[in-house]
């Protein structure tokens, strides 16, 4: 899949604290910026401007980069499926 603006991806970071275990969070993509992660193509559209949701708060990323591991910090991903 191609990443887009007003996709619903999920950000992996460790909360508002900056602490503890890594876990996932809602992410809006609100910009595809080009150039974001270096000059490979490849890697410059997986780059992702966000707005991860929290239920106290919001906040702004930027220039973040696709991970297939949901467990890599500051990274993002599609969410996966459930059945």
């Amino acid at each position: 899949m191609k990443a887009s603006i007003g996709r619903v991806v999920h950000f992996v970071g460790h909360g508002l604290d900056l602490e503890g275990a890594p876990r996932c969070y809602a992410a809006i993509v609100t910009d595809v910026p080009a150039n974001a992660c270096g000059p490979d193509p490849d890697t410059d559209a997986r780059c992702v401007d966000l707005d991860v949701r929290h239920r106290i708060a919001g906040r702004f990323v930027d220039h973040i980069p696709y991970s297939e591991d949901t467990t890599a910090v500051i990274t993002w991903h599609w969410p996966e499926r459930e059945s």
